[in-house]
């Protein structure tokens, strides 16, 4: 927050300005509702969909990065944002979600998922290879990772363009969560056998 020569206040964030006497300023407009997560970490990593999912809402406890990613980001630690990557392949969801199964998860339909936007915060406690006991996890693939801990999701997805590794996140103006790709949407079921219109048929034959 800054303060100018009229004694406002104003968010670094969405410009919102109020005065220093105010008992309470008003909420920053770029902040989710009132019961999510209220002070969002500086920095989000950028997580592919479904795992970002499962890192908020479903335990997972490692954040797996080749060596280039994890070479640059292994010695942070604390508090980040997660935020899901707009992108997300047929075989991306497949390959997570049937993963996901064999561990007694149930992974949300594609078109369920939020993304292109922050939905969560996690603890980044250490950085691993292979031979570290952590690995035992069962979220470890290698051949990296990132450990986690105390995830917290947010009451809403928040709109914000994602980049790679850890970055410093800005709300993006006006911004939607990704809309589901054509495959991501549930297929209609319907009797091929049957023309349009002939339950109406049926039913004035009744």
């Amino acid at each position: 927050m800054t303060e100018d020569a009229h004694c406002q206040m104003s968010c670094r964030r969405c410009h919102l300005r109020w005065d220093v006497n105010d008992p309470e300023p008003p909420r920053c407009k770029t902040s989710p509702s009132a019961s999510a997560v209220t002070d969002l970490p500086r920095l989000a990593l950028s997580v592919r969909q479904p795992w970002a999912w499962a890192i908020v809402f479903a335990g997972k406890d490692i954040e797996n990065r080749s060596w280039s990613c994890y070479s640059s980001n292994r010695r942070f630690r604390g508090r980040c944002a997660i935020h899901a990557s707009a992108g997300m392949t047929r075989y991306e969801y497949t390959e997570a979600s049937e993963f996901m199964a064999s561990v007694g998860i149930t992974c949300p339909s594609p078109a369920e998922l939020a993304r292109g936007a922050i939905i969560g915060t996690v603890e980044v406690i250490d950085g691993i290879t292979k031979r570290a006991p952590a690995a035992s996890s069962r979220w470890f693939f290698g051949p990296f990772g990132l450990v986690l801990r105390d995830p917290e999701p947010l009451s809403e997805p928040l709109p914000v363009s994602g980049q790679l590794g850890f970055f410093e996140w800005q709300p993006t103006e006006g911004g939607k969560v990704s809309e589901p790709a054509k495959w991501m949407l549930p297929k209609q079921t319907t009797n091929q056998h049957e023309a349009p219109g002939d339950d109406i048929f049926k039913k004035g034959a009744a």
